[in-house]
């Protein structure tokens, strides 16, 4: 008796483990399919973004009207800014994409500088069309490329979460990871090809000027191994106690500002970290994380609080909020440092929320370690009174403060930025603060993302 109720206990022992095994492996396959179908809709959004791109921007190339030259252009804007965010959810480890996201960004800011130009009653000269036309002949490679790479992704079954691997892996231990696949030759090529383009010179804030001189806010700091910059990566970007996010890879970049790439693994969570560490002082320049954000449960103020503990929290004080778009359900929020009651608009960081659960999931200090230094700033020679007699008399004054805003050329100049009223429209002013001279006027333009200028 006590021999067959040993038994009958064994057996529904082995019962209850192997339900619950099929329990577990049906619970991961469900999660496995779900991060795979978010994988794909990311891969699609960067393949619809380019392709919608090269028409956009051949169509701006040869309109010639003033007004939908400057339609055309913003749209480019917008559509490289959503393709380079859906470009860095895709799962990479062994594949740093950081030219063609780049290429996106300059490709998206110098169509809008472009436009912005325009509406501001200037014509392209003929060097600034040759450059629209330099980057409508790339995207359009970039469009026929991914064509191609769709294909055999098609043709093989090529699973995106099959990049990465070893997510059970005991968590003092780095997870394995595959080789690049050979379907994803494509995006191999096209960063090749995106980081061999020439220098790109404008007056916009993804200009590669900045690597005319040495950045400024790295002045002077020592430069640091592939072992601290992942320890530095790691730091900066884990926002809990103990936090999930480890280094698995790094790679040295050339640019602008000469970084390493660091790969961090979620350690069970998903998406990957991408983050570039400058090798002068360790300074994460900037990083985004690739995991997918489904739903929206906070506000732009939820998201906005966030963004500012964030970076309160990393020693970015004294910064206040200028503008935000929330797109994908997350929400860019872009700051600017300040000394005393100036705003200064070259020290800039852009932080990224998810909306779901306030997680940081994006930032980009690129900008402020450029621009950053102990300034010895003018005292201003016109009083707000006698710089607000320079604005046109069709205007009414909202508000106005002092602002350092950038040139071109990399020159800086103290301004009153007025914010204005014209005919129900809202417009800044920049008045310098020691000329009187008017140096810049941009549109603020309500969208359902949010504030825009133009």
């Amino acid at each position: 008796m006590r021999r067959w109720y040993g038994w009958l206990i064994a057996g529904l022992l082995a019962v209850a483990v192997v339900t619950w095994g099929f329990g577990h492996w049906r619970n991961q396959q469900r999660l496995a399919n779900a991060l795979e179908s978010n994988y794909q809709r990311d891969f699609y959004t960067v393949v619809e973004q380019v392709e919608q791109l090269e028409a956009i921007l051949g169509k701006g190339l040869v309109s010639g009207s003033s007004r939908q030259q400057v339609f055309f252009l913003t749209e480019v804007w917008s559509r490289a800014n959503t393709a380079q965010s859906a470009l860095g959810q895709l799962p990479f480890t062994d594949l740093n994409l950081s030219a063609s996201r780049k290429f996106l960004a300059q490709m998206g800011d110098y169509a809008y500088t472009m436009a912005k130009r325009i509406a501001g009653g200037q014509e392209l000269d003929d060097e600034q069309i040759q450059q629209l036309e330099s980057f409508y002949r790339e995207i359009r490679e970039y469009g026929r490329v991914l064509q191609r790479t769709e294909q055999e992704l098609h043709e093989n079954g090529y699973r995106w979460a099959a990049a990465l691997t070893g997510r059970s892996s005991p968590r003092n231990q780095v997870p394995e990871t595959r080789q690049v696949s050979s379907e994803l030759d494509g995006f191999k090529e096209m960063e090749q090809r995106f980081d061999g383009l020439p220098v790109l010179i404008y007056d916009g804030p993804f200009s590669d000027q900045i690597g005319e001189t040495e950045p400024k806010g790295l002045t002077g700091m020592k430069k640091i191994d592939r072992e601290e910059a992942e320890r530095q990566a790691e730091q900066f970007v884990n926002q809990m106690a103990g936090g999930n996010y480890k280094a698995v890879r790094s790679s040295e970049i050339e640019g602008p500002i000469p970084a390493y790439g660091v790969t961090l693994d979620g350690q069970g969570r998903s998406g990957i970290i991408m983050a570039d560490v400058s090798a002068q002082g360790g300074k994460v320049l900037a990083f985004l994380n690739s995991r997918p954000v489904s739903n929206a449960n906070l506000t732009a103020e939820e998201a906005e609080r966030k963004a500012q503990a964030f970076l309160e929290d990393r020693d970015f004080k004294g910064f206040e909020k200028t503008y935000g778009i929330t797109e994908n359900n997350t929400r860019w929020i872009v700051y600017a440092a300040t000394d005393g009651e100036v705003r200064l608009y070259p020290d800039q960081v852009k932080v990224q929320v998810a909306l779901d659960d306030g997680e940081i999931v994006g930032f980009d200090g690129t900008m402020y370690y450029a621009n950053h230094h102990r300034r010895d700033l003018p005292e201003p020679e016109l009083t707000p009174e006698k710089a607000e007699s320079k604005l046109a008399s069709n205007l009414e004054v909202k508000s106005r403060r002092l602002a350092l805003i950038p040139l071109t050329g990399g020159r800086e100049v103290l301004t009153y930025e007025f914010i204005t009223d014209f005919n129900g429209e809202n417009y800044l002013v920049y008045i310098n603060a020691v000329t009187g001279d008017e140096e810049n006027i941009l549109k603020l333009v309500d969208t359902p993302q949010g504030e825009l200028t133009i």
